[in-house]
């Protein structure tokens, strides 16, 4: 249990830790950093600490020292990864630690039971909580081997037992327990103050008859008994336990719980009568026999007789409540059913049958505010369950008056017939015996009952028949063990401050709005409630909630250490006007002893759980519980200076949100990859605000928007923690008019779209010409009459060169190639990744980015549903309306109308490397499959036996319709003679993204324009051409060319052909010097050059591991543009003689 403990302790703050990084969503905050090294320096610390060695324990069998092994290396490994660990991903490396920490922690043969707390009402059990054994049990070794809550004050939710009221916690417990050897427990002391009281108990119990009070018509039940009335428990059977004795007599001990005012803890009540008519002969409706009563029947007083309690006041008069089943004047109908005379069922549609009519009356009583110096207050007159009171002087002899299966009152009602009181005797011990004298109770006073003579037995058992005829079962708790109270006589002040600024949902597959909804917090046993607001996706009070006066009779210093937690519940009204609870957020408020070091407690989002343990909202809030010391006493309540309009307490200026308006403008590009939807559209919620799309009336055969750009204004607020998520929701619209949710996509960071649309240097997001357009009637000459030359049968010509030569030049395999003089035309780069990985190409999406669409909160295994293609810009926009308006982001396109666009596709597979072998020889025979929408190439036939790096040299063709068909899966197949092929892994690729982005990717550039020769020009268009669509996408005027003087003109400079070739080339191939200086100017511009990459093979069976790399390239050719240019060949060179 030490050693699990100790687990424990590492296991907890390591969550800790990671649970406050995961809360600071700006990756810029420097506050990131620090948490970070914190987590790496707690977690060294608490991995250096030694388990306790089992390898000489007597006891340990194989099982306890093996697991001992294996927590002790993954201690030390844990330690050295923190130590070496770097700010990179650092919420999934912490997610990761804390993953394999919990995989040792559970212990298989874990010996102590759980110790289970029971809830009982009337001998049955509604509630229980169960606690591990582990977490409260002390050990002599230390406070870091003893349980975390060992002597400690908990927090524990009680909950229902399987099957029953899952959506609610029946109640909340404030317990401090100790578990361990009683030779360990001499200086125990459970609690800071307060004193521990030990009695006996018994019930005295009189009936009624003839006006007088006696033992006679108690029947079945004895004089004294049990609390219950089943066991007999007179005063001359209780004995002293050994090593106790009596300190006083046998004293009247009235319930306290009798003495309390039902409303003490409530600010508000609401009060509620019921006024009953009938149908008399001639159908008229008049009063009824019991005019008012209550909700089940009994009988209240009228309206005008109720009175208000002293300390209480009326804000309004009575009104009927019209917010359920009822008829426009509050009335509902039923059938009387005897012998009560009252209905089963009520209706609220009126019946010529109907006998009996009522309607509910309601008024809200409210409670007056205590001032200053004023007497003490209600709730110091009952600080204690357990404070005495003077019977004698009340002229009282301690009875209460009831029945055994009702509450008991403590004053005599005329029906009266059964009545009982409470008498005590205080037990003390004699003297110090090494170890806590409350565990020398245990079962002593049953151990006397054993002793008894067997006569004395029978006799107790002679006058008890009643048991055997009412067949009550045995009431397994020993009635004469002593029952041990403790006295907490000097209570604490303290003030809860609750903060509530908002909440939003984070549910997905819905289109939810919030109707009419408030927050109610819960504290120990006070409740109260923000205003109701109007229906919002994320309403937002921005309220602050008081609770003064609150009792804590525990230390403080218990109670900062452990404070008792903080409910908000999440409450809206459904078309009835009836509360339903949505989701409830716990967690423990900030203590502060005073006020010396006190500064206001910074709002955070806190998760809203709803039925089955699913985060599915979340509140803006904090909470901070204030003790009242006798400096702050003096001071008029509250404490803080909480600005207050209405009556209302509003947000402190220090802590709420700087809310700014911002612009936020969308480019809608399309859906992909989402089957079954009709006319799906896009919804996008943002801060309260909402914006729909127009429905894709053909989404089979064009699903991009056909309205591509948006704009709507929203308050934000500027700081980062407190920023919201921009939620994409895809809503079908199917038949009927019903309207589903089919995927959602929640963007949570959304630093990265915000932009100065007035800064010189920004420039706009524009749309590539995948088409060629007739004005351009030079251009369209030089471009035509390029394509006419490149279209000449290529001529036949021996080089010493090839693909490969370049291939190894770039790698620097100088024993693979050939000393070629012209090597400097002729480059390539190779890049040990994916094209998308590399950073200065920002993943190919700088036109639209690619947002995965779930219809579930994403996890690691979460299923994508589609995917959604798009772009935000987001900046501040002025408030005044006569103010200048910022420049839209996104203009309206007239490219748009070139999609779907038939491309050609040429993938050019080079090698593999490092696959995962697959046959038991420890290699593998693979093949190539490639998939591109409805097309398939490749054959298993053509595999390469035996190898883990195969050299394919292959060119596949292929045609498709982008967007409808744009990811290219390469799969790799292990070949098998008798068995099903094993999939060795697969990479799939987004083309659409590489034809879209402005960097040039559906063709890589060449370092040279070469217009034959081995390493031939390959693009469809000019140098020359592309720089001008370059200049014309970044909003540059064309360049201009000067043949005479060998120069160009290009965003305001000059280039000359001379700063790029010192000398004339030799080098054959090469096109005119107008192409190579616009391809001189084009490399650079930061475009993808002539490349090859390199992709990692994944598998669904093993996810997460590498299966091996492979070497390759893409080229896209629109059909908009013309022809594509000439293949490029890679064949495997062969060998000669």
């Amino acid at each position: 249990m030490n050693c699990l403990n100790l687990l424990h302790i590492t296991r907890d703050r390591l969550k800790t830790n990671l649970d406050i990084l995961k809360s600071i969503r700006n990756p810029r905050d420097p506050a990131l950093l620090q948490q970070w090294e914190k987590l790496l320096k707690e977690l060294q610390e608490d991995c250096r600490r030694p388990l306790p060695c089992m390898t000489d324990q007597p006891r340990a069998n194989s099982l306890d020292r093996n697991k001992w092994q294996l927590r002790s290396q993954l201690l030390q490994q844990l330690a050295q990864m923190a130590k070496e660990a770097k700010p990179v991903n650092m919420v999934g490396t912490a997610k990761e630690w804390l993953h394999r920490l919990n995989a040792v922690i559970p212990e298989p043969q874990e010996s102590l039971p759980d110790v289970l707390i029971w809830l009982m009402s009337r001998q049955q059990r509604v509630a229980y909580a169960r606690v591990p054994a582990h977490t409260v049990l002390f050990s002599p070794a230390g406070p870091l081997s003893s349980g975390k809550f060992c002597g400690k004050i908990q927090n524990i939710l009680l909950q229902y037992p399987e099957g029953e009221g899952q959506d609610t916690f029946p109640a909340s417990l404030r317990v401090c327990m100790w578990l361990g050897n009683v030779k360990y427990s001499k200086n125990l002391k459970l609690l800071q103050q307060g004193s521990m009281v030990v009695y006996a108990e018994t019930y005295e119990n009189q009936a009624k008859t003839r006006d007088d009070w006696g033992q006679q018509g108690l029947y079945h039940c004895p004089n004294f008994s049990d609390v219950m009335g089943r066991k007999a428990l007179p005063k001359t059977d209780f004995k002293a336990p050994p090593g106790w004795h009596w300190k006083d007599d046998w004293v009247v001990e009235p319930q306290r719980r009798l003495l309390l005012d039902i409303d003490i803890n409530k600010s508000q009540v609401l009060e509620e009568v019921y006024e009953n008519q009938l149908r008399n002969a001639t159908g008229a409706w008049v009063p009824a026999a019991i005019p008012n009563t209550d909700v089940n029947g009994q009988p209240v007083e009228a309206l005008e007789n109720v009175k208000c309690p002293q300390g209480w006041h009326f804000k309004k008069n009575w009104i009927v409540k019209l917010n359920h089943a009822v008829d426009s004047e509050g009335w509902e109908y039923g059938v009387g059913i005897p012998p009560s005379g009252l209905p089963q069922i009520w209706n609220s549609v009126e019946k010529t049958y109907h006998s009996c009519r009522r309607r509910r009356w309601v008024r809200v009583r409210f409670r007056n505010h205590k001032e200053l110096g004023q007497e003490r207050s209600q709730e110091q007159e009952t600080l204690s369950f357990l404070q005495m009171q003077d019977l004698s002087e009340e002229g009282k002899e301690g009875w209460e008056y009831g029945t055994f299966d009702s509450r008991f009152h403590l004053d005599p009602q005329p029906t009266s017939r059964f009545r009982r009181r409470c008498w005590h005797r205080q037990l003390a011990p004699n003297k110090d015996r090494g170890v806590a004298s409350i565990f020398l109770l245990e079962g002593s006073l049953a151990v006397e009952q054993k002793d008894q003579p067997r006569k004395e037995m029978e006799k107790t058992r002679s006058w008890q028949p009643w048991k055997d005829l009412r067949h009550t079962p045995e009431d397994p708790r020993i009635p004469t063990t002593p029952f041990i109270y403790y006295i907490l006589n000097k209570p604490h002040y303290y003030q809860l401050f609750c903060y509530i600024y908002q909440a939003r949902n984070l549910m997905y597959n819905q289109i939810l709005t919030f109707q009419e909804p408030f927050i109610q917090v819960v504290f120990l046993n006070h409740s109260l409630c923000t205003q109701t607001l109007r229906s919002s996706a994320a309403p937002t009070w921005s309220q602050s909630i008081i609770f003064q006066h609150l009792l804590l009779f525990e230390d403080p210093k218990d109670t900062r250490e452990n404070p008792p937690l903080v409910v908000l519940e999440l409450w809206q009204h459904d078309s009835r006007g009836n509360k339903i609870l949505w989701g409830r957020s716990m967690w423990p408020p900030v203590v502060w002893l005073g006020l010396q070091d006190w500064v206001f407690t910074p709002l955070r989002w806190h998760p809203l759980v709803r039925e089955l343990g699913e985060e599915e909202g979340e509140i803006l809030a904090s909470c901070e519980l204030i003790l009242e010391t006798q400096k702050l006493k003096e001071l008029h309540p509250p404490i803080l200076s909480i600005p207050c309009k209405d009556g209302i307490y509003l947000l402190p200026k220090n802590i709420q949100p700087t809310m700014k308006m911002m612009a936020i403008e969308i480019m809608a590009w399309g859906l992909r990859n989402m089957t079954k939807v009709r006319y799906p559209q896009l919804l996008l919620e943002c801060g309260g605000e909402s914006l729909k799309t127009e429905p894709i009336s053909n989404f089979q055969e064009n699903p991009n928007f056909p309205t591509s750009t948006f704009f709507f204004t929203v308050f934000m607020p500027l700081e980062e923690t407190h920023a919201q998520p921009l939620v994409v929701k895809v809503v079908d619209n199917q038949e009927y008019g019903q309207q589903i949710v089919v995927g959602q996509a929640n963007i949570d960071f959304l630093q990265p779209y915000f932009c100065d649309p007035w800064s010189l240097n920004y420039t706009t997001v524009k749309l590539p010409t995948l088409s060629v357009k007739k004005p351009d009637t030079f251009l369209d000459f030089v471009y035509k009459k390029f394509w006419f030359d490149s279209s000449k049968d290529e001529e036949v010509y021996e080089e010493e060169v090839d693909w490969w030569s370049k291939l190894f030049w770039a790698t620097g395999d100088a024993d693979k190639s050939l000393n070629y003089n012209h090597k400097s035309y002729h480059t390539l780069k190779v890049y040990d990744c994916e094209l998308e990985a590399v950073l200065t190409f920002k993943g190919l999406q700088d036109f639209c980015q690619t947002f995965k669409l779930y219809q579930e909160k994403p996890k690691v295994d979460s299923p994508v549903v589609g995917e959604f293609k798009g772009l935000f810009r987001i900046y501040p926009f002025p408030e005044d309306p006569e103010a200048p308006k910022p420049p839209r982001q996104f203009s309206a396109w007239p490219e748009i109308e070139d999609f779907p666009q038939m491309c050609l596709v040429r993938v050019y597979l080079i090698r593999a490397i490092n696959l995962q072998p697959q046959d038991y020889n420890g290699l593998c025979d693979p093949y190539v499959i490639l998939k591109l929408g409805q097309t398939k190439l490749g054959s298993r036939d053509s595999y390469y036996p035996n190898t883990l790096d195969p050299i394919f040299g292959m060119m596949y063709e292929l045609t498709c319709n982008i967007p409808l068909e744009k990811d290219l899966e390469i799969q790799l197949f292990d070949f098998d003679l008798i068995t099903a092929d094993d999939e060795i892994g697969s990479t799939v690729i987004d083309l659409e993204n590489r034809l879209l982005s402005g960097f040039g990717a559906r063709c890589g550039l060449s370092k040279s324009y070469c217009k034959s020769g081995p390493f031939k020009w390959r693009d469809q268009m000019t140098p020359s051409y592309l720089l001008y669509r370059y200049a014309k996408q970044k909003g540059l005027p064309p360049p201009v060319f000067d043949l005479e003087g060998d120069s160009l003109y290009y965003n305001g400079e000059t280039f000359k052909l001379q700063s790029f070739e010192s000398a004339p080339p030799t080098y054959k191939h090469l096109g005119p010097k107008k192409e190579r200086l616009a391809l001189y100017i084009l490399n650079t511009q930061g475009l993808v050059p002539e490349h090859v990459e390199t992709r990692t093979l994944h598998s669904n069976s093993q996810p997460g591991i590498d299966q091996g790399k492979i070497q390759m390239w893409v080229d896209i050719f629109p059909k908009m543009l013309g022809p594509p240019g000439p293949q490029v060949n890679i064949s495997p060179r062969k060998p000669k003689r």
